[in-house]
């Protein structure tokens, strides 16, 4: 902006009563500006009080300036201006006079300020325990920068304090503070702020501003879920189902999904420390093979266990001994039999009480034949059907007993 001279003509004597004593060839005189430091807002107003001491009658003076002016007022050696919409960040501002041949001027130095528009906590993500991240605070529109003091709380703990004395240009402009944090269990559910001090003293205010509050939440969730059922049911069974999950934070906030052949169990929860467990019941089973998932979710983490649950029939095998009641040295006939389908699955054993095999086969039904003696007589015949699934033998048995005369 181009500068600008304000003359007037000061006729009588000076409105402050400066006196010096002056000899009859020199003449002392001071030239002030009051307030010599003021401070005002961006877009604001502002009075200068341009004066002198000197005693010369038709004393003339002016204020040169950049800024815009609107009134004026003045009296004997003194004049005031009014200063508008004040948006100049670094002006020129000089009172001068001439007294008696000689000039003398003095400044104003003038600090335009503007209080921070917002300012505001960027959202913090889910942090895991142990992982870095950062707390960024964001101030907009804030000067001067170099008298801006931002401070980020966790709490009434101070975590960060950030200063910006080498700033020296005086416009408004945005800053951004970064803080790095490493989350901790004990950060969970605690308040953080970011906190703004714009330091005017001693020539003007303490102005401040706080961000609206940000909540950090913390998980630990680094292993992954265990079930626990058997995977092998028969179909007349109940199945009980657990899923475990250890050593995570904040275990209550744990979310399971247990899934038994795509369709949700109604589970119940239970807590004991940072171990949580989801227990379930299935029955009505039929046979075949199932898929039996546990999802677990904490914070953004999912983690998931699945196991085959083998569903199979085994029904109870029939032993038949004929006659059951024989005379020594006649012939006795042992029939192993079930209902159960036909090999590869399936197989048939009869087997003594000791557990020797005696006969085995895949034909329906399995038969022995022998002739009773003496020493046979409470003898004990077991009949087992098996049932092989993925290597895991499944047995049922059923037993009879011979009597021999």
């Amino acid at each position: 902006m181009k500068l600008q001279w304000f003359w007037h003509f000061l006729p009588c004597c000076f409105l402050l009563p400066v006196l010096m004593p002056v000899e009859a060839e020199q003449h002392v005189f001071d030239v002030t500006i009051w307030p010599e430091n003021p401070v005002v807002e961006h877009g604001g107003s502002l009075w200068l009080n341009c004066s002198t001491s000197c005693q010369e009658a038709d004393a003339r003076g002016g204020l040169e300036t950049s800024l815009m002016k609107e009134k004026k007022d003045n009296g004997s050696h003194w004049a005031v201006f009014q200063f508008v919409n004040i948006t100049e960040w670094a002006s020129a501002t000089e009172c001068s006079f001439s007294c008696y041949g000689e000039h003398k001027s003095v400044q104003a130095n003038i600090m335009v300020y503007q209080i921070p528009e917002h300012v505001m906590l960027d959202p913090v993500p889910i942090m895991e325990v142990g992982k870095a991240y950062n707390l960024t605070c964001r101030v907009a529109n804030a000067a001067p920068i170099q008298l801006l003091t931002v401070t980020v709380y966790k709490g009434t703990e101070k975590l960060h304090v950030e200063t910006f004395e080498n700033h020296t240009a005086p416009e408004a402009r945005d800053i951004r503070v970064t803080f790095p944090i490493t989350a901790q269990q004990d950060n969970h559910m605690e308040e953080v702020t970011c906190h703004v001090a714009l330091d005017l003293r001693p020539r003007g205010q303490l102005l401040e501003k706080t961000s609206f509050s940000e909540v950090l939440k913390v998980f630990d969730f680094r292993a992954d879920p265990h079930l626990h059922t058997l995977r092998y049911v028969p179909a007349s069974a109940n199945l009980s189902v657990t899923c475990e999950i250890a050593g995570v934070f904040p275990a209550e906030e744990a979310q399971f999904d247990l899934k038994f052949a795509e369709q949700r169990l109604n589970a119940s929860i239970t807590l004991s420390g940072n171990t949580v467990r989801a227990q379930a019941q299935v029955s009505s089973l039929a046979t075949g093979n199932y898929q039996l998932n546990c999802t677990v979710s904490l914070g953004p983490v999912t983690k998931s266990a699945v196991e085959t649950v083998h569903i199979y029939s085994l029904p109870q095998p029939s032993l038949e001994i004929h006659p059951s009641e024989a005379l020594a040295n006649n012939p006795v006939t042992v029939l192993c039999n079930s209902s159960a389908p036909e090999p590869p699955s399936f197989s048939l054993q009869i087997q003594n009480a000791s557990g020797g095999i005696l006969a085995s086969g895949d034909e329906f039904p399995l038969q022995l034949n022998l002739t009773a003696q003496e020493e046979d007589n409470g003898q004990e015949f077991v009949c087992v059907v098996e049932l092989e699934i993925d290597g895991v033998t499944m047995t049922k048995h059923t037993s009879a007993t011979l009597t021999v005369f």
